[in-house]
């Protein structure tokens, strides 16, 4: 087997390509052998570069979503009961306002009863 062919073989079994789809995704397959070795270099570099992998991201992100999700929903309804609680204040204040002004007119009809009886009275006297 030739080194083209070990590296077709390779470039197969690791990255699931055919030299076809390599062109296609624009990858260069006529670069020298000090080119490549530059690239791969570089790309090694890259790689240690971006530090030590987070096993655990998976699962934080996991259960970071579904604490997201409980929060969420959560908030929704504290902001459905809020408007709930607001519409009911609202009736509460109107019936006062209401019964308010009902009280005070029975209340102006009935003093000025009593001070029209009390001027009489007064005037008797």
């Amino acid at each position: 087997m030739t080194e083209y062919d070990n590296a077709l073989e390779q470039m197969s079994t690791t990255y699931k390509l055919v030299p076809d789809e390599a062109r296609a995704q624009n990858l260069v397959l006529d670069m020298s052998d000090t080119a490549l070795k530059k690239q791969e270099n570089s790309l090694h570099k890259e790689i240690e570069e971006l530090g030590i992998v987070n096993i655990g991201a998976i699962e934080e992100y996991k259960i970071t979503g579904e604490r997201f999700e409980f929060l969420n929903k959560q908030f929704n309804d504290l902001s459905q009961a809020k408007a709930q609680l607001e519409t009911v204040i609202s009736g509460i204040n109107t019936d006062m306002s209401k019964r308010f002004k009902e009280a005070f007119e029975k209340i102006n009809e009935y003093f000025a009863t009593c001070f029209s009886k009390l001027l009489a009275v007064a005037r008797l006297a």
